[in-house]
């Protein structure tokens, strides 16, 4: 079978392996192909092995900004829960003992006016502020009642940055490798030719 050179190769490589999309249905593909670009000419793949490689390692990177993203979203979800949780809070300091079940009630009520009407929204939001709970306050109770799922996530980030980090590690001990091999391929002509050159004067 004759040998492909570097631009058929790399013709074969995008025919074969090049089209599969990565990207989820709600996600840019423009800005995946972006980063693809990106980090190949950073990475510059010299074959098929490293091509794969940095195919993988656009992978990793872009699930690592995909997580990210969900992490944001988990919180911007729960923040009516936050708003109910606050709110239940609230309304047990201002119930007798006993009365968890009503002061939960009145909190999912009072929540569902936060998202339906601008009215009540107005009314929620000022008796949060009465209480010293502002827009951040908000998040940072969307954040606790987010953060089995965050560290899920994190967990997630953490195995993508590891396997990123091997692969750059494979690139280099490669290239690394190839190096010296190109190094010692010289040594060896060099060596012949100073042998054939030395016989011949004998």
């Amino acid at each position: 079978m004759e040998r492909m050179n570097d631009n058929e190769r790399e013709d074969a490589f995008d025919s074969a392996f090049g089209g599969v999309d990565y990207t989820l249905p709600h996600e840019d593909r423009e800005k995946y192909d972006l980063l693809t670009r990106l980090i190949e000419e950073e990475l510059q793949p010299s074959d098929t092995i490293e091509r794969f490689w940095a195919q993988d390692y656009v992978v990793l990177r872009w699930q690592k900004l995909r997580y990210e993203e969900f992490k944001c979203k988990v919180i911007t979800c729960n923040r009516n829960l936050a708003v109910e949780s606050i709110l239940e809070k609230i309304n047990l300091q201002e119930m007798p003992a006993g009365a968890e079940a009503l002061a939960l009630a009145v909190a999912k009520d009072s929540a569902a006016k936060l998202r339906k009407k601008a009215s009540g929204a107005a009314q929620v939001a000022s008796l949060l502020l009465a209480y010293g709970f502002d827009d951040r306050a908000i998040d940072a109770e969307a954040f606790l009642l987010s953060a089995a799922v965050i560290e899920a996530l994190d967990r997630r980030i953490a195995a993508a940055q590891s396997r990123e980090m091997k692969l750059l590690r494979e690139f280099g001990s490669r290239r690394e490798f190839a190096r010296r091999a190109r190094l010692l391929s010289a040594k060896v002509i060099d060596l012949s030719a100073n042998t054939t050159t030395a016989e011949q004067a004998a």
